[in-house]
């Protein structure tokens, strides 16, 4: 099935949309990836300062690092502290709902104050005074003192903490400005004194290093850790809940599982290797000015995590966009080619009436510049068809009745001297042969324009003069027009002008327009020929004096069998062939035969002007 011009005509607009929508979209979707990229590396590049100022300031009691060395709670409590330096950043999500309390175990239902385990940083504090003892219910049970440990350097005191505004959220709040966790204690393993303490003994007993404290002495930012993890009752349940879960997991997208810290040596401390193939940033942390070791973070965002997750909803936004407007550019381009193509259906529609015959469609030129030029040659071309189809019936008719006057002029006259009406005296067999050269003239003269109109019209060329064919044709009707009254005046040259044509044509063609003016010229009346000669070719002139013909008739004057109202129509006596309306017709197709050129004018002696310019030779 051969698709139509506006089918074609969409699906060229479609493919050329949706090439251009991929290679948009590809452009757009490697700019949004690149860009997005570029903005994830600056900005994890500045979370890796950060966390490497972290760092640093921990630094300051071990610059060698090894206190990281296979020490996941210190690497996590790092990671923990710059977590809580980013929480000024992050909008604080709301208060979880606290579990309901569980039934006291004792006879009152007020609960003791919950206990928990104290940081190293607060032994020393509660060394040097008493602790605060749980009142049971109903009668309060006394708490044993736990026994102060000697510590070989001072630590440094944390700062107080501002309480927690709202209540503790899914992550710990930001500390105070200059609060920072110090290195493990002398005389303590890889691990501990980070995080938590060390795994008590069962049944609870006390500890070396570390003794039980309220809740509120915690650093305000595990406040709300432990509220999620130890049910309220009594101090009987937070302790059967030792030891404590773990932190509550980094939230997606944290540095946690992608940064890890080297030696100066290039030796990994902590932190997890990389994947083979992503991209990691390393940054040297110093210390007054060395580098003491390396940060690495992988800058690939974790799966799940808020970066993935808006770079895959761009990803879908930009495939829906992509997709609305291949949609629109479809229906657009059958609109388009529709409205492009309905001129050319016109067209087609037009073309089918005429080929039936019809002529007398017409279009309304529209459309683009190209269809509506079509559309006007199509009218012009309808019009030069009726035109053509008029003049073919018009000259079937003429021909039919120049025929069929000889026809009947012979048929007459040969009835009557059949029947005896008539003798065949000389005198009527001089007017029957008369008749029957005037038929072959004319029968002459429709095969000649035959043969032009199929360009088949035989020439024989020969060298002669050109002043000789004028003299030769005037000669034979000087005649003629001493009996029409008529003067008959030749302006030709001395010298001979040579040219190469169909001699006998071209004399025919001087006969045939010197015969039309003296059948049309009224006496006493004036025809004249001249003969001009240049370089490149020969111009003849045929003009005669009154009457002439009206300008809006001269350019039909050459076509087959047209005559001219009025004057003109007029037949001369003497003029053979006169009235039949092939004269000028004829003269044109032999001047064309010889590459040359005809035109009717007004003359000025008041009659009509014939110029005629042919070459010495044609090629």
């Amino acid at each position: 099935m051969r698709l139509g011009l506006a089918q074609q005509l969409a699906l060229l607009l479609l493919a050329a949309v949706l090439a251009s929508t991929l290679g948009l979209g590809t452009v757009m979707a490697i700019s949004l990836r690149n860009g997005f990229n570029d903005y994830l590396r600056a900005r994890e590049e500045q979370e890796l300062d950060r966390f490497i100022g972290v760092v640093e300031r921990h630094a300051a009691q071990d610059p060698s690092l090894q206190w990281l060395d296979h020490a996941p709670e210190a690497m996590r409590q790092l990671v923990d502290e710059h977590e809580l330096l980013l929480q000024g950043d992050r909008p604080r999500a709301p208060r979880p709902e606290l579990p309901a309390p569980r039934p006291a175990a004792g006879p009152s239902s007020v609960a003791p104050p919950v206990t928990a385990p104290a940081w190293p940083q607060q032994q020393q504090q509660q060394q040097q005074q008493p602790q605060p003892q749980p009142q049971p219910q109903p009668q309060p049970q006394p708490q044993p003192q736990p026994q102060p440990q000697p510590q070989p350097q001072p630590q440094p005191q944390p700062q107080p903490q501002p309480q927690p505004q709202g209540g503790p959220g899914p992550w710990p709040e930001r500390p105070a400005p200059g609060w920072r966790p110090p290195p493990p204690p002398p005389g303590q393993g890889p691990g501990q004194g980070w995080g938590r303490p060390p795994h008590p003994p069962h049944p609870p007993g006390q500890q070396p290093g570390w003794a039980p404290g309220p809740v509120s002495s915690l650093p305000a930012g595990l406040v709300g850790w432990v509220d999620l993890l130890v049910q309220p009752g009594s101090a009987q349940a937070a302790t059967e809940a030792w030891p404590p879960p773990r932190p509550l997991p980094h939230p997606p997208g944290s540095m946690a599982g992608r940064v890890q810290i080297f030696d100066k040596n290039h030796r990994r401390l902590a932190g997890a290797a990389p994947p083979p193939g992503d991209e990691v940033v390393t940054h040297a942390i110093q210390w007054q000015g060395q580098v003491i070791g390396y940060a690495s973070l992988n800058l690939r965002p974790a799966e799940g995590s808020a970066d993935s997750a808006f770079l895959r909803q761009q990803y879908g936004r930009l495939g829906w966009a992509l997709g609305v407007t291949v949609l629109l550019a479809m229906a657009a381009a059958v609109l388009i080619a529709r409205g492009w193509s309905a001129p050319l259906r016109a067209v087609q529609a037009a073309a089918r009436r005429m080929a039936r015959g019809d002529f007398s469609a017409q279009l309304q030129p529209r459309g683009a510049t190209e269809i509506a030029a079509l559309m006007a040659d199509m009218n012009l071309m309808g019009q030069t068809l009726a035109s053509q189809e008029n003049a073919r019936r018009t000259w079937i008719a003429q021909v039919s009745h120049e025929l069929r006057t000889p026809l009947s002029v012979l048929q007459g006259e040969l009835e009557s001297i059949e029947d005896g009406a008539r003798q065949a005296t000389p005198e009527v067999l001089a007017s029957l042969r008369e008749e029957v050269l005037k038929l072959g003239r004319l029968v002459n003269d429709l095969h000649t324009l035959a043969l032009s109109d199929m360009g088949e019209l035989h020439c024989v060329w020969r060298d002669g003069d050109a002043a000789e064919l004028v003299r030769r044709s005037a000669r034979r009707f000087e005649s003629q027009a001493a009996r029409q009254g008529l003067r008959l005046e030749l302006l030709l040259l001395d010298e001979p002008v040579a040219v190469r044509w169909d001699l006998g044509r071209i004399e025919q063609m001087l006969s045939n327009l010197i015969d039309n003016s003296l059948s049309y010229t009224d006496a006493p009346g004036l025809v004249r020929v001249r003969c001009e000669a240049s370089a490149l070719g020969v111009r003849f002139v045929v003009e005669d004096s009154a009457p002439g013909v009206a300008a809006e008739q001269l350019h039909r004057l050459f076509e087959p069998l047209f005559r001219t109202e009025g004057a003109r129509l007029r037949q001369r006596p003497g003029s053979a062939g006169a009235g039949s309306g092939l004269g000028l017709a004829i003269a044109q197709a032999i001047v064309k035969a010889h590459q040359g050129r005809i035109a009717a004018s007004l003359s000025p002696l008041g009659g009509l002007r014939m110029d005629i310019e042919l070459p010495r030779q044609p090629a």
